[in-house]
């Protein structure tokens, strides 16, 4: 994730709160565990969203 742009802000737990270039938020597991598959699907969503945003 942080290699599209994306930031950590703070950790709870054991999950971590990242945000998009533009502010979206997504909470996902630790580096090492599996995400789950609509954690995956929301960050697709939102980089193919936030991309073609930069192409207009």
């Amino acid at each position: 994730m942080h290699w599209h742009g994306w930031t950590q802000h703070r950790q709870r737990g054991s999950h971590r709160t990242w945000y998009s270039p533009a502010g979206y938020r997504i909470v996902v597991q630790p580096e090492y565990s599996m995400a789950k598959g609509y954690q995956v699907r929301q960050f697709l969503k939102q980089y193919d969203k936030e991309a073609a945003n930069e192409k207009e």
